[in-house]
């Protein structure tokens, strides 16, 4: 089985609802997205309920709807081309589920366990998937422009080429998490833990990955532009001739510091000297010097 979970997946299950337009199964299970919003939500019971196997393929249910899966369990539920703007499945169980190509702008996923889904191509803007569980997942170029994951559990999952611009994932972990080519420009990633992590070729401009754990992760072809790096491990971090960390570090254009008890020229030092020392590591000598000339630079005005 695929899933290391497949002794919860294959408990036995019945569904009991009825049946939909001829089809030989309830609206939920049955194929085809001809089905109506207003029926959807009359078939939802109050509170959570089992729905493994949902078909809402297709499905365009409005978000003045209200539809919501709050707590149920949707193992293996088919959402693909789905327009679920502003559902609610926070706490839900989608285990295995597949939300390729989905619409879910402003939608809820608080405390959702989705493991091992397939999130390849959806649309996640504006949506709240603050400690859910994604660890596994295939979230390919999708799109979590402005979305907060906060304290999400991301490991091993693929994220390659994703959009995540100005996305919220403090505390987020990423560890042996694949993010090749995202784009996390402005993102808040304070004391995410990116530990053994593939950033090859991200954009990192503006970031905040202060207070976070880069160590060995792959940082080579990123850029880290204008990145707020004060206090970030970068012991064993990977980067080679074609990582951009900019000639200026953040802290010069700063007058405070928010949430560190240290004036933004210790932070500008600090992080000249840790550029220092990572590309020294690395053989690319003359840039090391270039760094300890700022931070000698800075100390003496």
């Amino acid at each position: 089985m695929e899933s290391e979970r497949w002794h919860e997946r294959n408990r036995a299950v019945c569904c009991w609802r009825n049946e939909w337009n001829g089809t030989g199964r309830c609206i939920w299970h049955a194929e085809g997205s001809e089905k109506s919003a207003v029926a959807l939500q009359n078939a939802r019971r109050d509170g959570p309920e089992r729905l493994d196997g949902i078909r809402l393929s297709g499905v365009r249910v409005p978000a003045s709807v209200g539809l919501s899966f709050a707590g149920c369990v949707l193992h293996g539920g088919d959402f693909s081309d789905a327009d679920l703007r502003g559902t609610n499945f926070a706490d839900a169980d989608l285990t295995d589920a597949d939300f390729r190509n989905a619409d879910l702008r402003k939608a809820r996923f608080e405390n959702a366990d989705l493991y091992h889904t397939d999130l390849g191509n959806a649309n996640f803007r504006h949506a709240n998937l603050d400690n859910a569980d994604l660890s596994h997942a295939a979230a390919e170029n999708a799109r979590f422009l402005r979305a907060t994951l906060e304290r999400a559990d991301l490991f091993r999952s693929d994220f390659e080429r994703a959009d995540l611009r100005t996305a919220s994932l403090v505390d987020v972990e990423l560890h042996n998490a694949a993010l090749g080519g995202a784009t996390l420009r402005r993102a808040d990633l304070r004391r995410a833990n990116l530990y053994d992590a593939d950033l090859r070729e991200a954009d990192l401009r503006d970031a905040n990955l202060e207070d976070g754990s880069l160590d060995k992760t792959d940082l080579r072809n990123v850029d880290l532009r204008n990145a707020r790096l004060y206090r970030a491990d970068l012991s064993e971090a990977r980067i080679d001739s074609d990582t951009e960390f900019g000639t200026t570090v953040a802290y010069e254009e700063r007058t405070d510091l928010d949430g560190w008890d240290v004036s933004p020229t210790d932070a500008a030092v600090w992080t000249y000297l840790r550029l220092r020392n990572l590309h020294e590591a690395h053989g690319l000598t003359v840039r090391g010097r270039q760094y300890q000339t700022k931070a000698d630079q800075i100390r003496h005005e």
